[in-house]
């Protein structure tokens, strides 16, 4: 016996999943009960969720430098960029 499941996404999720979706031909039904299945079996989420790495606070120091431009160069040609690393 079938049952109904009901959830409210956005529509742009909801179109994008569908492309992917009939790219492997599949509905999003098809991708719903198969996501479904695999929780059964894996006994959890069928993949890993975690949180994105922290940045280091040099990370983050770093990257406000090269946003303000201190310390960055640019090149034009990557040949360029690899001899200034290497001098």
């Amino acid at each position: 016996m079938n049952t109904v499941i009901q959830t409210r996404i956005d529509q742009q999720t909801k179109k994008r999943a569908e492309v992917i979706f009939n790219q492997l031909g599949l509905s999003l039904s098809d991708a719903i009960r198969m996501f479904l299945s695999q929780s059964i079996i894996n006994r959890g989420l069928p993949f890993q969720p975690k949180l994105g790495k922290e940045l280091s606070e040099e990370t983050i120091q770093a990257i406000r430098e090269v946003e303000a431009g201190i310390h960055s160069k640019k090149f034009h040609f990557v040949q360029d960029m690899i001899d200034d690393l290497e001098s």
